[in-house]
């Protein structure tokens, strides 16, 4: 399954390791500041596009961009992209910003670097997520197959 991943010549993606660093520190400083627990669990929420997003990855790799099966993944991908990210990130994100506001006025912060780094983590991934909403719209409306040749698009 994951021999295309692995193959002599495979080019890194800095921006999926990027995306996973950032992650990572998310979640990690959401379990180290109590303030931070609640936007730690919604940024995991948000990675539950990540799974057939990742798995659309490993169709297309494995010369499987196409047919039902790829259109449901990528069904399911732009549903759970565009309703959690930007149906339930962009609202929770602006409570939780000011409630941090709160605690840093009243000197309550855990850690105001940690705190810095989720505000800025919050602008970031929102407007890349709109971004990101955008090409996934663009792409259904014209109806491309995202991933696929013409040679799968014709089968």
């Amino acid at each position: 399954v994951f021999k295309p991943l692995f193959e002599e010549g495979a080019k890194p993606d800095p921006a999926f390791v990027a995306h996973g660093a950032a992650c990572s520190l998310v979640f990690t400083f959401g379990l180290r500041a109590h303030f931070c627990h609640h936007m730690g669990a919604v940024m995991l929420l948000n990675e539950m596009s990540s799974v057939p997003f990742n798995l659309r990855k490993l169709m297309i790799l494995h010369q499987r961009g196409y047919g039902p099966l790829f259109k449901a993944v990528q069904l399911s991908f732009g549903l759970l992209f565009i309703g959690v990210r930007l149906g339930v990130m962009p609202g929770v994100s602006f409570l939780w910003c000011l409630d941090a506001y709160e605690y840093f006025r009243e000197g309550r912060l855990h850690s105001n670097a940690e705190a810095m780094f989720f505000f800025t983590m919050n602008i970031l991934l929102t407007g890349l997520n709109v971004i990101w909403a955008h090409i996934i719209v663009t792409t259904a409306i014209r109806g491309e197959q995202g991933g696929a040749t013409n040679k799968q698009k014709a089968i």
